[in-house]
């Protein structure tokens, strides 16, 4: 049988500690208290945050991104 609603989010939140709990109580009751289904968008919700995490660090490590440093607005003074 399925864990109770309150169980299921004590379960996810020891599963994605680094995660908002209002983020996976939120997520779990779009996806009507399935846990697979819940697992899944919270592992795809983590995975983009990474992808874009690595993307900014490439940008900054590069120069390529379009935020530009202190230091290129202390040379225009």
């Amino acid at each position: 049988s399925e864990p109770s609603f309150e169980a299921a989010v004590r379960t996810l939140e020891d599963m994605f500690p680094d995660l908002d709990p209002i983020v996976v109580r939120s997520v779990l009751d779009a996806k009507d208290g399935d846990m697979n289904e819940t697992t899944t968008k919270l592992l795809a919700m983590i995975e983009a945050n990474e992808a874009e995490r690595n993307r900014r660090e490439e940008e900054e490590e590069t120069g390529t991104g379009t935020r530009r440093g202190a230091k290129a607005w202390e040379e225009e003074d």
